[in-house]
């Protein structure tokens, strides 16, 4: 089902996107900065940033699981009628 994929895809992408904000906090704040276009270094990723976005990424997490739930108890649903 194309659904159990979607939600499957937004599970790693909480979880990378997590991962990175944990990595943001144990460091301090002082992660890799990218380089601009211009050349310039961007700005520290501040840490509160970082704790906002891992608490996005855990309600995305949560959310995402909902669904593959939800799917899981629909297709089991199907299959009981169906049987």
């Amino acid at each position: 089902m194309r659904v159990t994929a979607t939600a499957a895809s937004g599970l790693r992408s909480s979880m990378a996107r997590f991962d990175s904000s944990a990595a943001t906090i144990a460091s301090g704040g002082l992660t890799d900065r990218p380089v601009t276009e211009a050349g310039a270094v961007a700005p520290v990723a501040d840490v509160t940033d970082a704790l906002e976005s891992m608490m996005e990424a855990g309600l995305s997490y949560r959310a995402n699981a909902a669904v593959l739930h939800t799917a899981d108890q629909m297709i089991g649903s199907l299959i009981d009628r169906s049987a």
